[in-house]
């Protein structure tokens, strides 16, 4: 199979996920319409259906993220209010926001990894990486499609 078959496969399976996340998601705003809260097993399905839901939409944000449109890309700037901006795209970047880094392990050797910025005591961090200097790195932020 080629990366662009592949590529097909996955755009046409986010389709049925999210067929199958929003049946998901109704039933568990129903729960009790579904399930006999007095049957272990019943309440056992209920309970793993929460779970693959929770799997399914993950699996269905990183397929999305394979074609969002990116709307900003550049080196973080911290400002004198001690937030960042996005270069001079005028996007600035607060606590929740999802963002793109680009790692270089070598000159020939890059990936975007997907992160957000944290509040982490008074100053602004990368989720998971606390300690790692925010100036001068390079991201992207991508606008995801709305359910």
């Amino acid at each position: 199979m080629t990366k662009d078959t592949m590529l097909q496969e996955l755009l046409n399976l986010e389709a049925h996920l999210k067929e199958i996340t929003h049946g998901l998601r109704q039933m568990d705003s129903t729960w009790s319409d579904h399930f006999d809260p007095a049957d272990p097993d019943d309440m056992y399905l209920c309970s793993t259906f929460a779970k693959v839901e929770d799997k399914l939409s993950a699996v269905r944000r990183l397929i999305q993220g394979i074609g969002a449109q990116v709307i900003a890309q550049g080196t973080l700037i911290k400002n004198a209010d001690g937030q960042y901006a996005i270069g001079n795209t005028g996007i600035m970047l607060t606590a929740g926001s999802a963002v793109e880094v680009l790692f270089r392990s070598s000159e020939q050797d890059a990936e975007w990894i997907e992160s957000g910025i944290e509040l982490c005591g008074e100053e602004y961090a990368l989720t998971g990486f606390p300690r790692l200097d925010l100036e001068g790195l390079t991201v992207r932020v991508k606008q995801y499609p709305s359910e």
